[in-house]
């Protein structure tokens, strides 16, 4: 019950990686956006001015080659399919995604990863940080890319 109170809260910190396609014009950056379901398409979100809920990502680009970047995300809310919408908004949706991008045969699935939790114990107030293995094929793909997945930081801690 506290971690579900936490996550609410928002005093978990939640980070991902992702390969996106193209090169951001600003390595850093945050997106304050309305999300809602895509009026076209009800089974999609999308990025709306209206009846939306209010959705925050920051994101800084790790590292790019021609044509792909791998960008670490930290969201400051958790709205459906928000680091993929915000990231599509952008024209750079995520590699692999077939919702919010086109189908490719670089990736069998969308390069998108949860890799790392920072919280406080629920009991003992301890600071503890959490962080997960990228899977093999997102590995393989980035070094495909020719991608540096050395240069995130956390990952090296």
């Amino acid at each position: 019950v506290k971690l579900t109170e936490m996550f609410k809260d928002k005093t978990i910190e939640k980070r991902y990686l992702c390969i996106c396609k193209g090169n951001f014009k600003n390595i850093k950056g945050r997106i304050e956006t309305l999300i809602g379901r895509d009026p076209k398409d009800r089974k999609k979100m999308a990025v709306v001015t209206e009846n939306g809920k209010v959705a925050i990502t920051n994101y800084e680009v790790v590292d790019s080659v021609d044509n792909f970047s791998l960008v670490e995300v930290g969201i400051e809310t958790g709205r459906t399919h928000q680091i993929r919408v915000h990231m599509k908004s952008l024209n750079h949706p995520i590699l692999g995604d077939s919702t919010y991008g086109n189908p490719d045969n670089i990736a069998k699935r969308q390069m998108l990863h949860s890799y790392y939790l920072k919280f406080n114990h629920p009991i003992t107030n301890e600071e503890l940080i959490i962080v997960g293995d990228l899977k093999e094929d997102f590995k393989s793909v980035a070094k495909r890319l020719k991608l540096d997945i050395k240069k995130v930081s956390r990952l090296n801690k």
